[in-house]
């Protein structure tokens, strides 16, 4: 007797009555094979029996379940024990990886430097038919966090108006001014601006904001708005005198004013200190159209005549 596969092997040879044994290796396949053994006597013609062996039960098995890597860029790898083709797939763009295999093998994982003082993960599906998707994770750690911001103090004049700072560092931020005049960018993230709006400084003295900026385990670090008092007969728009509604606001503002004056301008800022709306305005009572302002809070600038109004609303 003889076997047309290697995996299956056949007693070779008998006399008489007797019993063919056939050993057959475990198939890791996953499609299922047959064995066909022909058995011989001679003169006789032969005959053939069949061993056909099952499918292989699909398995994806990577290791480990997760990498912990430095915050600069590099390379990592996870072991694929598998019996199938199989393809992976980063939910990080910070993080690539080996697209596909098949059977045992490496995936490797690719991650760019992390510039942010915080941990970040990616986490990475491996798939194979007929199986459901197994997920590792790359858990990058950040930098150790800095913080500073330039200049530490800004002159402004007595007029009401915008000023900012450089804050450079690699983790998040908020920010707080001690004075309601001098109103800031709240939070932030990495490096950017902290803008601050000022309203105007009516009195015949020198006044400061003192504006504190903390980051998570850090020092916090504060900066200085100083105004200049007023040298001239510009006078702050009466606040009693000037009605806002509704407050908070929802598609539309409404100011009442009825001392404004012909050539009055409006201005709406957001809270980066960029200019949303701008219009002149001569009515007593005038409708601003906030729908395509996104909800938050924004500051509404008058300037009539020789006075001005420096106004912090929210949309909701």
């Amino acid at each position: 007797a003889n076997s047309d596969q290697t995996w299956c092997t056949v007693t070779t040879s008998g006399s008489g009555n007797s019993i063919l044994t056939a050993s057959f290796s475990q198939n890791t396949d996953l499609s299922q094979r047959i064995a066909i053994i022909t058995v011989s006597v001679a003169g006789i013609s032969p005959v053939t029996v069949t061993v056909t062996q099952q499918a292989a039960v699909p398995f994806l098995l990577p290791a480990p379940d997760n990498q912990d890597v430095t915050y600069q860029a590099g390379t990592t790898n996870f072991a694929i024990s598998s019996n199938s083709s199989w393809t992976a797939s980063s939910d990080a763009g910070w993080c690539t990886v080996t697209p596909s295999g098949s059977g045992n093998g490496t995936l490797f994982a690719t991650y760019a430097e992390n510039s942010i003082a915080s941990v970040r993960i990616a986490h990475i599906s491996i798939t194979a038919a007929g199986l459901n998707p197994v997920i590792v994770t790359v858990t990058q750690y950040g930098p150790a966090a800095t913080l500073s911001i330039n200049p530490l103090v800004q002159n402004v004049t007595y007029q009401a108006g915008f000023t900012s700072f450089t804050v450079m560092t690699n983790t998040n931020w908020t920010a707080e001014s001690d004075a309601t005049w001098c109103q800031v960018t709240v939070s932030g993230s990495g490096s950017g601006m902290l803008n601050t709006a000022y309203e105007q400084n009516a009195s015949m003295l020198t006044r400061t904001a003192n504006i504190t900026v903390n980051a998570d385990g850090l020092a916090p670090v504060t900066v200085m708005v100083i105004q200049q008092p007023s040298t001239v007969s510009v006078n702050e728009l009466d606040t009693e005198v000037v009605k806002i509604f509704p407050v908070p606001a929802k598609s539309e503002l409404n100011v009442s004013y009825p001392g404004i004056k012909q050539g009055s301008l409006l201005r709406i800022y957001n809270m980066t200190g960029e200019v949303v709306i701008e219009s002149e305005i001569s009515k007593a009572v005038f409708r601003i159209d906030l729908s395509e302002l996104e909800r938050g809070s924004y500051l509404l600038y008058i300037i009539s005549d020789r006075t001005s109004l420096l106004r912090k609303f929210v949309i909701n």
